[in-house]
């Protein structure tokens, strides 16, 4: 940004879950909004709320920062967001979008059995130059492209590498963390262990690798506005 430091910013999260993310930047002062499903029950929460982007464009909003985060590849329409977006986004804002990444040495070496594949959940799915190649047409400029992830890249190694083992069911590990400690997923969890330690060895090679050659399992971009 080029407001200084001690700049209040006007930041917006575009499906921002429980506000984290905004939790954060509250706390450093500046002035926050999320926006979530209204099925979600978060817009309950404080400066959450299910309006819609064209809603925020009708009001004259503009943004410092705007974050759409794993959120890009559950839209029916990623191209019409992106380009409401970019209208919220102010003449010197921040856009950030992360996203799988279907270039990714994970998503080549697991294909359909890759944990961020996530189908049906995952609508549409992005390559550096296809993601590259939209934010262009909607005139955003990429100023910065990561693709490391440590979570998503090492559980999404592990996961994928479970999935393609045909005794094991779709995601199994997945689901027993998602559903809460129990006697039961204690000792699914024990079980799993020797397999486990195997696997993150091969993670952290993966891992190492995709860090060499700039193809981790996300695609984490900074963009700004072009001249109209």
């Amino acid at each position: 940004q080029n407001k200084s430091r001690n700049s209040v910013l006007s930041v917006l999260d575009f499906g921002c879950g429980r506000g984290v993310l905004l939790d954060g930047f509250r706390s450093e002062g500046h002035d926050v909004q999320g926006i979530e499903r209204a099925d979600s029950g978060f817009d309950s929460l404080p400066d959450i709320t299910s309006e819609s982007l064209q809603e925020l464009i009708a009001l004259g909003k503009h943004f410092d920062i705007i974050v759409i985060w794993h959120v890009l590849e559950h839209l029916d329409e990623p191209e019409k967001t992106i380009a409401e977006l970019r209208q919220l986004l102010s003449n010197d804002g921040k856009l950030y979008v992360e996203v799988p990444n279907f270039g990714s040495i994970q998503a080549q070496l697991f294909r359909g059995h890759w944990f961020h594949l996530d189908i049906p959940r995952h609508l549409a799915h992005f390559t550096e130059d296809s993601l590259a190649r939209l934010m262009n047409q909607n005139k955003l400029r990429v100023s910065q492209t990561k693709t490391f992830s440590i979570d998503q890249n090492l559980y999404g190694f592990i996961q994928s590498a479970l999935n393609s083992l045909p005794v094991l069911p779709e995601n199994h590990l997945y689901g027993i963390l998602k559903s809460g400690l129990s006697v039961k997923n204690l000792v699914i969890l024990v079980l799993y262990s020797p397999l486990l330690t195997i696997l993150t060895g091969f993670a952290l090679a993966e891992l190492l690798v995709s860090q060499l050659l700039n193809k981790g399992a996300v695609l984490s971009l900074e963009l700004a506005k072009t001249d109209d």
